[in-house]
């Protein structure tokens, strides 16, 4: 999957309108609420009925300001996650040292290729299409109709056929053999990998060979000359609204034939990954700067041999604002 660029002007315009739609709902509902109030303070001398609308009023225009600076806010709270002084940082530092060590940890000891790809993805994506199904049918009989529930069922379900039946394992081995390694030499060069789980996902990285399972991607680490940390910031609607901005991170790997590509992944095993990828290749850059990027967009086949200068280089996560 190469590497999107982004319409920021596009997606700040949506975001604008959609949080100013709410605002402007929620600060209407909170007039009317208002008005009520004062009919039953002024009209029907209830002053219980007065207080309680009056306190209505005050929430859904309360959460109409706030909609209207959603956007600032967000914007502050992503600022905050890159702020060593935060405590948002602090936070997601302790999660990224935790979730190495459990990475780390695993990483050493895992079953084969065909193992994973196929028993173990069948065994999760089993388990989760019997759950949703018994879900949605208990719901079917209180007389609900979980539709959602019962599309994530049997979409499991048929991922658990494809699962069994080697789909996703047949396709890695197509990658090996592109690179003119036979299923046999795969399998030996996988159980040689450090590999790294994430529910169905697998990634692993060997002397010889970078793989990512749900891409797919089977990428020979004598062609990459290029890897760095990245992110894209994610804006989450619901039912049209604008609700929050996720992140999700990735690892961005150049390629000697020009090729710039994402691979998603916890942010806690991208410098992992990274890591491993740099120790096992020759000669790999790691880290953004502007400079690489330009060098690697008009000569990737001399990246490698480029003498560079390595005092503006970012090794943290870039976002998207750095790909304009």
């Amino acid at each position: 999957m190469a590497y999107k660029y982004t319409d920021f002007e596009k997606i700040e315009k949506k975001k604008i309108r959609a949080t100013r739609t709410s605002g402007v709902f929620s600060v209407l509902i909170g007039a009317l609420f208002l008005v009520g109030g004062i009919f039953f303070g002024a009209a029907l001398k209830s002053l219980g009925g007065f207080i309680i609308m009056f306190i209505f009023a005050l929430i859904f225009i309360g959460a109409g300001v706030y909609f209207f600076n959603q956007p600032k806010i967000e914007k502050n709270k992503q600022a905050a996650l890159d702020n060593p002084n935060s405590r948002a940082y602090r936070k997601r530092q302790e999660k990224i040292r935790k979730g190495q060590e459990r990475y780390r940890k695993m990483a050493e000891k895992h079953p084969s290729l065909k193992t994973l790809m196929c028993f173990r993805a069948a065994a999760i994506f089993g388990f989760f299409s019997v759950l949703c199904l018994v879900f949605a049918f208990f719901s079917l009989a209180v007389g609900v109709i979980a539709i959602t529930l019962t599309i994530t069922g049997i979409m499991c379900g048929i991922a658990f056929f494809c699962s069994i039946f080697g789909k996703s394992y047949r396709t890695i081995i197509k990658g090996y053999s592109e690179h003119g390694i036979s299923k046999e030499d795969a399998e030996l060069d996988f159980k040689t990998s450090k590999v790294y789980m994430k529910s169905t996902d697998v990634f692993s990285v060997s002397s010889r060979f970078f793989v990512a399972a749900e891409v797919p991607a089977v990428l020979a680490i004598e062609d990459i000359v290029w890897v760095f940390s990245t992110f894209d910031t994610v804006d989450q609607y619901s039912n049209g609204m604008y609700s929050h901005t996720d992140r999700k991170y990735g690892v961005a790997i150049g390629l000697e034939n020009g090729l710039l590509i994402k691979i998603y992944c916890p942010e806690e095993l991208c410098s992992i990954l990274i890591n491993d990828i740099v120790t096992a290749g020759n000669m790999i850059t790691e880290g953004y700067s502007k400079e690489l990027h330009s060098l690697f967009l008009s000569a990737p086949e001399n990246f490698k041999s480029t003498a560079k200068n390595s005092a503006n280089i970012i090794y943290t996560p870039v976002g998207p604002e750095y790909f304009k």
